[in-house]
């Protein structure tokens, strides 16, 4: 029986130097993963998990009570793209005490 052995010597020193290159581009500041993506059927299901997350965030049980709260609350619920679901207002007038009017008011402060 005859074995054999086929080699093939290249020079990988280019291709060493485009994966530095496409390194340096595709990293980051912070080299943090995307945490805040959901996937899901329902825009509603979204704007509650937005909801969630910055109520989560802001050690809430529910909407804030305080001015300055709200106005903080808004605008974390704003730069989270919330109000940009449809039918998100609604959502937040579901908690108690708050109308719809409020919350444009308070949307409206934010800004």
């Amino acid at each position: 029986m005859i074995f054999g052995l086929c080699c093939i010597n290249i020079d990988i020193t280019s291709l060493a130097v485009a994966q530095h290159a496409l390194n340096s581009l595709l990293k980051t500041d912070d080299n943090k993963l995307l945490t805040n993506i959901h996937f899901s059927n329902s825009l509603s299901d979204v704007a509650q998990t937005i909801l969630d997350e910055v109520i989560k965030e802001q050690n809430l049980t529910g909407f804030p009570t305080e001015v300055s709260g709200r106005r903080k609350f808004m605008r974390a619920l704003d730069a989270r793209g919330f109000f940009a679901v449809r039918h998100s207002v609604s959502l937040l007038s579901d908690f108690p005490g708050v109308s719809r009017g409020s919350i444009y008011n308070y949307m409206k402060d934010a800004e």
